[in-house]
């Protein structure tokens, strides 16, 4: 049996792979190590090229700092060096790097099929008693057995020195060798006993020609295991044109094969709101709760059906990194018909008003695909939510939609006084109709404990020479409902918890709404809207979209420094103390996403500024928080300190 803290080396090792994909090399393809990677993998990770990892993350200061402490503590551990194992005799250091693991064999999924189906009718029997030590066993087996079926392909000049710098021979057809690797976090959890624990940094190699090492914990799988190559054309048909894409510019390419992970991720997924942990979580929150969850068992379940490929790519560069999430479904499944048709968010971001914001989001609904995926969101959460989200019960008729919160000098208190949104419609007037059907429908609804009054006014008043509607929407929480308290106490800290109003105006190509009575608000968005001189036409949002892949769909920001300030004003009322002042100049996060040929990819991208700030602040939060321990320690070990007349002393 594999020995426990071999697995953890080995996984040591994955991770250090891992870390070391984040590096700036531009791929022209599909990294050449899936080359030799058979087909019908489970999951792989693929790296272009070792020997610019550390020069381009040293280049960074947040990546070269856990460079030199190996994301520990450097005060507990001291400096460690994760691209140690990289720099040893025989590695090729221009070559590329997979990690892949191989599914189980027709015994063995004919077995966890039959354990499956042995769980499910003890679940039914109902046998629920717990028993921590078997499941404890039964999660380190699993993991044995998965890290077993784990793969490596390193590349090296000369295997010889490999092996024996892993202290091996390499005249064994499969060299034992030791991984000594520099720990990372959580690694040394149980040093004492893990070093004497027989082979607990055992691993094995074997040389496949070609120029590579073939590395694993299981001497058998690596024994047994068949070289192949010329494959690399195969994946990349496999990843399919957006795949190809993220491979372009990824320095880490992680790539999940469905048809093989299927039943585990819908095993995963599966009675979500039995799951003691997350019951534990969502006590309280009553029929919403039970509802998301689903939700996302339900997305869970069909992305597992119709998904053919999952991509992951991790990109950096000297302005930020980037992270690609993207999936080919197969064709003729329901999620491929919503991702057909290309998309094109820019003209909506241009109708939006430029101002500091703290979040903004743009959707192009006009393709046949998205309009059915917009009209069946709006059927999954019934009537009520169609009532309540109007631009969705008009889904056939909106083409896209904007919407921006703006930064308040009130933070939570005032977060809807500055937010406005555009919807682009064919028929402004026809679809101001809808509108107001819909709030004249939630009139008298109770939902989740909340009664809603509303009311809807037509030609309420006149801006820049626009006919603009009002709306007005008051709630009574049931006093009996958790979740209605909940949601009141939450509208309280966010708006006061008074009524919400907003207002509605017709403009050339859409309508544009205020999410409260803000003359100067509505005033800047028909002019903007207007004249398509939005936020969109801002350098710092032109600098953000070069980092977004073309023909978005979707695009959102975050204002990272906005967000900041509002966290930290709503500390200081709850009493916290803070002294921290933010950077003059904090870049937002970026996010977008296209739809294609039946395939979705998401980008976000991270400025490095934003892990600057929020290190900065996390660190200026921390001495905070020891000085004032130090002070309230200092306080109650002084003589006469904490007492008063009459008050008994502190200690």
């Amino acid at each position: 049996m594999i020995a426990t803290a071999s697995v953890r080396r080995f996984r040591s090792l994955v991770c250090t792979l891992a870390l070391a994909s984040l590096t700036g090399v531009a791929l022209a393809d599909v990294p050449a190590a899936l080359d030799r990677v058979p087909e019908g993998f489970e999951g792989a990770i693929a790296i272009p090229n070792i020997e610019k990892l550390e020069a381009t993350l040293a280049k960074i200061p947040e990546f070269d700092r856990m460079l030199k402490s190996g994301g520990a503590s450097i005060e507990a551990k001291g400096s460690v060096d994760i691209f140690d194992w990289a720099k040893r005799p025989g590695v090729n250091k221009n070559g590329s790097v997979a990690l892949f693991s191989m599914p189980l064999d027709a015994a063995g999924k004919a077995a966890a099929k039959a354990k499956k189906a042995a769980d499910e009718k003890g679940d039914e029997a109902g046998d629920e008693s717990p028993d921590f030590g078997g499941d404890a066993m039964e999660a380190r087996e699993k993991m044995m057995e998965e890290s077993a079926r784990v793969l490596v392909l390193v590349p090296v000049s000369d295997y010889k020195a490999f092996v024996q710098g892993l202290k091996g021979n390499p005249v064994d057809a499969v060299a034992e060798v030791t991984l000594d690797l520099p720990e990372l976090p959580g690694e040394n959890e149980n040093a004492a006993d893990e070093a004497a624990e027989e082979g607990s940094q055992k691993a094995y190699a074997r040389n496949i020609g070609g120029g590579y090492a073939l590395m694993g914990v299981s001497k058998k799988t690596v024994e047994d295991f068949k070289p192949v190559e010329g494959k690399l054309k195969t994946h990349g048909e496999f990843l399919g044109a957006t795949g190809r894409k993220i491979a372009d510019d990824a320095m880490v390419l992680i790539i999940g094969n469905m048809a093989e992970m299927k039943d585990g991720i819908q095993d995963n997924f599966k009675n979500l709101e039995k799951n003691p942990q997350l019951a534990m979580a969502t006590a309280g929150a009553g029929e919403q709760a039970k509802k998301g969850l689903e939700m996302i068992e339900l997305v869970a379940n069909n992305f597992a059906r119709d998904a053919r490929v999952g991509i992951v790519g991790v990109g950096l560069d000297d302005k930020g990194m980037w992270i690609d999430v993207a999936s080919q479904f197969n064709k003729g499944t329901e999620l491929a018909g919503f991702f057909q048709d290309k998309g094109n968010v820019q003209p909506l971001l241009q109708k939006l008003p430029t101002q500091t914001f703290v979040a903004m989001l743009a959707m192009d609904t006009a393709g046949a695909g998205m309009k059915k995926l917009m009209t069946n969101l709006a059927k999954q959460g019934g009537d009520d939510a169609g009532a309540m989200l109007s631009s969705l019960t008009a889904a056939d008729k909106v083409d896209g939609f904007g919407w921006m919160m703006g930064a308040s000098p009130a933070g939570l208190m005032g977060l809807f006084s500055s937010t406005s949104s555009f919807t682009m419609v064919k028929d402004p007037q026809a679809y101001l109709g809808e509108v107001k059907k819909s709030y004249e429908a939630m009139n008298g609804k109770t939902i989740a404990g909340m009664t809603f009054k509303t009311s809807y006014t037509s030609a309420a008043s006149t801006i820049e020479g626009t006919k603009v509607d009002s709306y007005t929407v008051s709630q009574t929480a049931d006093p009996n409902n958790q979740e209605a308290q909940q949601a009141l106490m939450m509208q309280g800290m966010m708006g006061g918890g008074g009524p919400s109003t907003g207002m509605y105006a017709p403009v050339e190509g859409g309508v544009v709404a205020t999410y409260s009575k803000n003359n100067l608000l509505m005033k800047e968005a028909i002019t903007t809207a207007g004249s398509s001189k939005g936020v969109a036409t801002t350098d710092e949002v032109k600098m953000l979209q070069s980092y977004l892949p073309a023909d978005r769909t979707m695009e959102g920001y975050v204002g990272v420094k906005p967000v900041m300030e509002m966290a930290l004003g709503a500390m200081m009322m709850f009493g916290m103390e803070i002294d921290i002042t933010l950077p003059e100049k904090i870049t937002p996060i970026a996010f977008g996403a296209t739809t294609n040929d039946g395939a979705f990819r998401a980008r976000v991208f991270v400025p490095h500024d934003v892990m600057t700030a929020i290190g900065e602040v996390s660190k200026s939060m921390q001495e905070g928080m020891q000085e004032g321990m130090q002070e309230g320690m200092q306080d109650q070990m002084a003589p006469g300190g904490d007492e008063e007349e009459g008050k008994a002393p502190g200690f």
